[in-house]
């Protein structure tokens, strides 16, 4: 066997059989080669001419986009007969992709076997399915892009060529302009909005976060690239904590593991907290918590702005914003904007149609607009306040009617202590805009003149015709249901934000708040806190949600922490007469049968009723009621003790003169029933004593009454029996008016003119003294800012070229740190090393108290008028009696020219003042203004200011060109401010 084996095995080298087999190997591999190769060169051709095919698409196609650009530059001015032109090819064409050149494949070296040649056969076709692919997908982007102005159809003319075939548009098609830039005129309208509240779904970090599906948030957030991280801040209520604050919102992305494209809202999610983020608690959401947008109300179906929201252009804005922002962050659904360090700032918006209001989430700001005409740029003339709406503070009404074309806004205080977390240090933030017209000029052409009245801070509105509000069944006019009032006093229960709040359950609250025609739930009280002694007007809201009220000093931004504590007694001073047992006044009820002028912030008239929201007339002017008086009475309780009030039976004006121990209760001079007319006068900011305010309204209320001695009667009366006569005007030093009904303030305690900086900050910008080294003592009464403005001079900063000679200086009083912080007025011009520990500042105005030649006497404050202007306040609408020692100092509105009258109980020789640049012309009246003399300073002291001897009564002084050019920086546009009087 193995030999058998050996001899298989023996090869000679000589197979004749296998030499024919390789011979027809080697001939086939030579054909196939051959005819491979003449496959190639056939490839080759055609892949040169789809390469001039594809130069030439390619040229075409740019010749297209710059076509389908001209028409998108032509937008909607120009009907374009043309449309861009769709590149066409047929089936059985091939180009090569873009971006790819294939090459000619090598040749198989010789030798390879079959397989290398199948191998080689199979590349080339996958090269040919490439480069048909690539083309096809070009061409089928092509036709995308063209897709929404033109029809695209498949044409086979030629073999080898790409045909390109225009189509006609219809003659009612537009074309979208491009979008511009965001400081350029343009138009930005995001979704309706349907909802404002939701419901969260998760949280995180105990609550201190939540989140919801983008598919249930209602709200609007812009992905858009300059809109920082999808976010945006809206102000929330949480029903279940009642707390209302500003929200940062966050619209994430899509998870990266999901294949859900990054558009579709499905996988979504918004999340929320608090702004800022270091500031967020635990339990501050839970799962199920209701969120509303307390500022969104006017756009959900039935709004005032549902269905007139106006597309707007941002033309410019004149000021910095903070963080850099782009200014379309200004439109809802955006991040929001804030002025560079918290400063005003101005767009200027171009309304491409008549709007009648602007709609903001900066309710607690004050807002001023001009507008730009073919005469007026708007860089001169007046500024008009927007006056938030009674019914929404997110609305304000331009004043006199519908506007369009360019309007330059003002945004005025805007920062973080104000837009209720809307922006913060920490995580920014800001305010939006949107522009509404009314249903009767959405979408509207035409206008009213652009006319601009001089600006006066106040309330703007127009008070409907009584004659259709109180027709009712059973009498010509309603009538109230009177509560009785059973206490005057209350205990606080609960505070927020350190006191700045406080809370009292609604059983506890004597006062019942009367929803009927108060939209808002909220009425204004005077409240005296026992604790702290204050007596000031308190915001009280009805928060329904939890049967509390919730109060605060009138305005909510001048709150600070301390003013309320658990446990204070608070007593509603005005309430006493009013009360069930003991009360001086037996209320009876009445009718309102007419409104003669124009009510403030467009509210009801039935609101000047207790236990509402309080009027005060248009501009603070005067305003006349009619009441309808079925039973007689006796006299007019009315918490507004500081104001004027006549009345008219038929017979002429006669006073309503205050009690001298009740200055609440104003008696009539008879018994009175029927129509009785009471003219309400110089019931302003300053006279009401927190019961209104610029910023956060209210007003005065009224009742009528009998005294509680004869038991609600009067006797047999005759309505409306004749008066005496009014008496006439006394003698020229006498006061015309009950001096009783206006208070003394006892005057500051001043014990030195000099003051030395006890510390520093930010570089010496700022200084600090303690109160007891401050030799001025601020005075408190009506000065909510608890601030003064003296000229100081910083007789120390010489050796260091930093003396600025005698300027204003603005002091505020902090009682925590019992402390006084001093700057240059105002202090966006404090410079650095301003001041140093040591200096000493000389406030000189203040000499004559220190060295005796001054006497001080108290003195009433009557009433103020501007002079050139119909309004009776100050400007800045600040109290009028900031013109005392201690306080804030008084300019007229609009700097203005302005008249106080005062009433001296004791004979006094000299007025002080420290108005002394000797361009302004003080001027006094003895005889109520019937003659005036001017009375300048004489002496070496130009502080001192001879009246003459034995001056007393009312005196009336007109201040004539005091404004901030002549006040030396006691005032300045920016810081408010102004001059001081007193007496000798």
């Amino acid at each position: 066997m193995n030999q058998q084996k050996s001899e298989t095995l023996v090869d000679d080298g000589h197979h004749p059989s296998a030499e024919a087999d390789v011979n027809t190997i080697e001939t086939a591999n030579s054909e196939g080669i051959i005819a491979m190769e003449s496959k190639m060169d056939q490839m080759s051709k055609e892949l040169e001419i789809l390469q001039k095919e594809r130069a030439e698409m390619k040229a075409e196609n740019a010749k297209l986009r710059q076509r389908m650009d001209d028409i998108q530059l032509l937008g909607k001015e120009k009907q374009v007969g043309e449309e861009p032109q769709a590149v066409l090819i047929s089936d059985s064409h091939v180009a090569i992709d873009d971006d790819s050149k294939a090459p000619s494949p090598p040749p198989p070296p010789p030798g390879n076997s079959n397989k290398m040649v199948i191998a080689v056969i199979v590349c080339i076709l996958l090269v040919v399915g490439a480069i048909t692919g690539g083309v096809m997908a070009a061409i089928r982007a092509n036709n995308d892009d063209s897709s929404s102005t033109s029809t695209t159809s498949f044409v086979d003319d030629e073999p080898g060529l790409i045909t390109i075939t225009p189509t006609v548009a219809p003659s009612s098609a537009t074309l979208v302009p491009e979008q511009p830039d965001s400081n350029t005129p343009s138009s930005d309208m995001p979704p309706a909005i349907l909802k404002n509240s939701f419901v969260v779904s998760a949280v995180q970090a105990e609550g201190r976060f939540f989140t919801v599906p983008a598919s249930m948030f209602p709200l609007y957030i812009d992905s858009s690239d300059d809109n920082e991280s999808n976010r945006t801040t809206i102000r929330m209520l949480n029903s279940r904590t009642n707390v209302v604050k500003g929200v940062m919102l966050e619209l994430l992305p899509n998870d990266p593991t999901t294949s859900i494209a990054r558009n579709s809202q499905s996988q979504e999610m918004v999340r929320g907290y608090y702004n800022p983020e270091e500031y967020t608690k635990p339990n501050d959401f839970m799962p199920g918590d209701e969120l509303v947008a307390v500022d969104y109300q006017v756009f959900l179906p039935g709004g005032s702005c549902a269905t007139t929201r106006q597309e707007y252009g941002i033309a410019s804005v004149n000021d910095e914003l903070g963080w850099g922002a782009d200014p379309g962050n200004i439109r809802i659904g955006r991040f929001g904007v804030v002025g560079s360090w918290y400063a005003d700032f101005e767009y200027t918006f171009e309304l491409l149609a008549p709007v009648e209001s602007l709609w903001t989430d900066a309710v607690g700001i004050d807002i001023e607009f001009i507008l730009n005409t073919d005469d007026h740029d708007g860089s001169s003339g007046y500024y008009q306040p927007l006056v938030p709406s009674q019914d929404d503070p997110s609305i304000r009404e331009f004043p006199n009617g519908p506007i369009s074309g360019m309007v330059q806004v003002n945004f005025k205080g805007a920062s973080f202590s104000n837009l209720n977390g809307l922006v913060t240090h920490r995580d920014a933030g800001g305010l939006h805009v949107a522009f509404c017209a009314s249903n009767n000029h959405a979408g509207s052409t035409t206008t009213t003149p652009n006319v601009s009245p001089p600006p006066t801070v106040a309330p703007t509105i127009s008070t409907p015709s009584p004659t259709a509000l109180f027709n009712v069944d059973g009498g010509p006019y309603a009538t109230e249901n009177i509560q009785e009032i059973s206490s005057n006093k209350f205990t606080v229960q609960a505070i927020e934000e350190s006191g700045r709040f406080f809370k009292v359950s609604v059983d506890q609250f004597p006062i019942q708040i009367n929803a009927m025609e108060n939209k808002r739930f909220r009425t204004t009280v005077r409240v005296l806190n026992t604790r702290s002694g204050t007596t000031n007007g308190v915001m009280m809201e009805l928060m329904p949600y939890t049967d509390k009220v919730r109060g605060y000093y009138n305005p909510e931004e001048y709150t600070s922490a301390g003013d309320f504590a658990v446990g204070d007694e608070l007593v509603l001073i005005d309430y006493e007469p009013l009360l069930l047992s003991g009360g001086e006044c037996i209320r009876h009820e009445y009718g309102i049968a007419d409104v003669d002028q124009d009510l403030g912030w467009n509210v009801h008239p039935s609101n000047i009723r207790i236990g509402m929201f309080g009027v005060i007339g248009h501009w603070y002017g005067d305003f006349e009621y009619t009441f309808y008086l079925e039973s007689p009475v006796t006299s007019l309780w009315t918490d507004a003790v500081y104001a004027d009030a006549v009345y008219n039976t038929g017979n002429g004006f006669l006073p309503l003169r205050a009690r001298q121990n009740s200055p609440t209760i104003r008696d009539f001079d008879a018994p009175v029933s029927g129509l009785v007319k009471v003219r309400f006068e110089n019931a302003n900011i300053g006279t009401l004593n927190g019961l209104v305010t610029q910023r956060d309204a209210g007003g005065l209320h009224v009742a009528f009454c009998t005294n509680g001695s004869d038991g609600g009667t009067s006797g047999n009366t005759t309505p409306n029996a004749p008066s005496p006569t009014p008496p006439q005007t006394l003698s020229p030093t006498k006061s015309p008016v009950d001096a009783s009904t206006y208070p003394i303030e006892e005057e500051v305690a001043i014990t030195g003119d000099n003051v030395i900086v006890e510390k520093i900050e930010q570089d010496g910008k700022y200084f600090w003294v303690s109160a007891a080294n401050f030799p001025v003592e601020i005075n408190l009464f009506e000065n909510p800012k608890q601030k003064l403005v003296i000229r100081g001079n910083n007789t120390s900063a010489s050796g260091r070229g930093k003396n600025r000679g005698l300027k204003g200086m603005v002091f505020y009083y902090y009682p925590d740190t019992n402390s006084y912080r001093g700057n240059y007025n105002p202090f966006e011009y404090a410079k650095v090393n301003d001041f140093q520990v040591g200096d000493l500042i000389a406030m000189d105005d203040y000499s004559p108290f220190v060295e005796g030649s001054c006497d001080r006497k108290d003195y009433r404050i009557v009433a103020m008028e501007n002079l050139d202007l119909p309004d009776k306040s100050v400007g800045w609408n600040i109290p009028l009696s900031s013109i005392r020692i201690g306080k804030e100092g008084v300019v007229g509105g609009n700097w203005k020219n302005m008249e106080y009258t005062v009433y001296l109980d004791d004979p006094v020789s000299t007025m002080w003042t420290d108005a002394v640049d000797t361009t302004i012309d003080i001027q006094v009246s003895t005889d109520g203004g019937l003659s005036y003399y001017s009375i300048p300073a004489t002496g070496s002291d130009p502080t001192l200011r001879p009246l003459g001897l034995g001056i007393s009564g009312c005196l009336k002084i007109k201040f004539l060109g005091a404004n901030f050019s002549t006040l030396n920086n006691l005032v300045t546009a920016r810081e408010a401010g102004g001059l001081h009087i007193a007496f000798c």
